[in-house]
Protein backbone atom coordinates (compact mmCIF):
# COMPACT_ATOMS: atom_id res chain seq x y z
CA UNK A 1 0.00 0.00 0.00
CA UNK A 2 1.11 3.49 -0.82
CA UNK A 3 1.05 6.36 1.43
CA UNK A 4 1.85 10.15 0.61
CA UNK A 5 4.16 11.46 2.94
CA UNK A 6 5.86 15.21 2.96
CA UNK A 7 8.97 15.23 4.89
CA UNK A 8 10.54 18.88 6.24
CA UNK A 9 13.89 20.13 7.80
CA UNK A 10 13.04 22.11 10.66
CA UNK A 11 14.66 25.66 12.30
CA UNK A 12 16.70 23.18 14.90
CA UNK A 13 17.71 20.92 12.21
CA UNK A 14 15.47 17.93 13.01
CA UNK A 15 13.40 16.19 10.55
CA UNK A 16 9.33 16.13 10.51
CA UNK A 17 7.61 13.90 8.26
CA UNK A 18 3.78 13.32 8.28
CA UNK A 19 1.00 11.24 6.28
CA UNK A 20 -2.05 12.31 6.70
CA UNK A 21 -3.84 9.21 4.90
CA UNK A 22 -3.09 6.91 7.77
CA UNK A 23 -5.06 4.21 8.81
CA UNK A 24 -5.97 5.92 12.23
CA UNK A 25 -6.27 9.51 10.13
CA UNK A 26 -2.49 11.26 10.85
CA UNK A 27 0.81 9.77 11.59
CA UNK A 28 4.11 11.87 12.61
CA UNK A 29 7.41 11.36 13.25
CA UNK A 30 10.75 13.31 14.15
CA UNK A 31 14.39 12.69 14.16
CA UNK A 32 17.76 13.93 13.10
CA UNK A 33 17.93 12.58 9.31
CA UNK A 34 15.26 12.92 7.00
CA UNK A 35 15.81 8.53 6.68
CA UNK A 36 15.25 8.16 10.31
CA UNK A 37 12.29 10.14 10.30
CA UNK A 38 10.78 8.44 6.94
CA UNK A 39 11.69 5.06 8.84
CA UNK A 40 10.32 6.03 12.09
CA UNK A 41 6.63 7.37 10.00
CA UNK A 42 6.54 4.00 8.20
CA UNK A 43 6.73 1.80 11.39
CA UNK A 44 3.90 4.37 12.78
CA UNK A 45 1.26 3.47 9.63
CA UNK A 46 2.58 -0.38 9.84
CA UNK A 47 2.06 0.39 13.77
CA UNK A 48 -1.74 1.64 12.98
CA UNK A 49 -2.30 -1.18 10.74
CA UNK A 50 -1.34 -3.58 12.91
CA UNK A 51 -4.07 -2.85 15.86
CA UNK A 52 -6.56 -5.35 14.60
CA UNK A 53 -5.70 -8.54 15.74
CA UNK A 54 -6.47 -10.45 13.01
CA UNK A 55 -4.60 -8.94 10.49
CA UNK A 56 -0.90 -9.33 9.89
CA UNK A 57 1.38 -6.70 7.54
CA UNK A 58 4.48 -7.83 5.98
CA UNK A 59 7.63 -5.03 6.08
CA UNK A 60 7.38 -4.17 2.46
CA UNK A 61 3.32 -3.40 2.98
CA UNK A 62 3.81 -0.57 3.76
CA UNK A 63 5.46 2.13 0.84
CA UNK A 64 5.84 5.90 0.98
CA UNK A 65 5.45 8.63 -1.54
CA UNK A 66 7.60 11.12 -0.29
CA UNK A 67 7.10 14.55 -1.48
CA UNK A 68 9.79 17.41 0.42
CA UNK A 69 8.13 20.69 1.83
CA UNK A 70 10.04 24.02 2.35
CA UNK A 71 12.15 23.61 4.94
CA UNK A 72 10.74 25.96 8.02
CA UNK A 73 11.74 29.60 8.32
CA UNK A 74 13.92 30.19 10.75
CA UNK A 75 13.11 33.46 12.82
Amino acid sequence: MIYRATVKRLTDGQFYARCVAAPAGLAEAHAGSRDEALARLESEIRYQLELCPCSGVAHDYVQLEVREAAPAARP
